[in-house]
């Protein structure tokens, strides 16, 4: 297995530190996981193939460490578990120096994962790479922790969300960008949304072959990529009150 697949597939749930802990289950070479941010404010879902790994289920307690391990090895490496009767209890990772063990966790010990019903959306657009990386420069140039979605029109008046980042007193600086919608209804809210996280969102997609972004007036964002490896990634942000 590539080293950078397995890094990039924990990455998608991981977030740059914002989830830890998880629920790993592997069958037929396909890893599925649920998970939820230590701040409770983003649940998801990962679809991964081609994970050498007999079919098991385990708990993965401190994913840094997990990467830390993984990220000593060579380009290519190889997955097992260890098994005591049917409970996994260790990650055996191996390349062509190393050979490393990473204690897995009780599944008891991972979060819970609620179950969201989710509303309509008012806004449904499909996103790009060119979109990834407008938000990312303009978030880290502002430095600020909250952005606004709200409904609008782009420079040809077509319907459109209007991002809004730096806040929403007059005094501060802001950068305004917009993304065209296939779905979208007037007179609408105006949202916000902490910008931290959706940044790791971002960040931990940026090579994909399909994206949609869905957002909720209530305060509410579903957003969704496939990556050329079939990797699957859902996402539901809360915003901010």
């Amino acid at each position: 297995m590539k080293k950078l697949y397995l890094e990039d597939v924990i990455e998608k749930y991981y977030l740059n530190g914002l989830v830890e802990r998880v629920k790993i289950e592997i069958t037929d070479k396909t890893l599925t996981t649920k998970f939820i941010s230590s701040a409770k404010n983003i649940v998801g879902t990962l679809k991964a193939p081609n994970i050498e790994l007999v079919d098991c289920e385990f708990g993965v307690y401190d994913t840094t460490q997990l990467l830390k391990l993984v990220g000593i090895t060579d380009h290519f490496l190889t997955l097992d578990v260890e098994k005591h009767g049917k409970i996994a209890n260790k990650l055996l990772i191996a390349d062509n120096e190393y050979n490393l063990e990473y204690t897995l966790a009780d599944t008891m010990l991972t979060p819970s994962i609620p179950t969201i019903d989710e509303p309509e959306y008012q806004m449904v657009a499909n996103i790009d790479t060119e979109f990834i990386s407008k938000f990312l420069k303009a978030g880290k140039a502002l430095g600020t922790e909250m952005f606004i979605i709200e409904q609008s029109t782009d420079t040809d008046n077509k319907p459109a969300i209007r991002f809004t980042l730096g806040g929403t007193e007059g005094y501060t600086n802001k950068v305004n960008f917009t993304l065209p919608t296939s779905t979208h209804s007037k007179p609408g809210n105006i949202v916000k949304f902490p910008i931290p996280e959706f940044s790791a969102i971002l960040s931990a997609n940026k090579e994909f072959t399909n994206g949609t972004l869905s957002v909720n007036e209530d305060g509410l964002i579903r957003i969704k990529f496939i990556s050329k490896e079939d990797v699957e990634s859902l996402y539901l942000l809360v915003g901010k009150e």
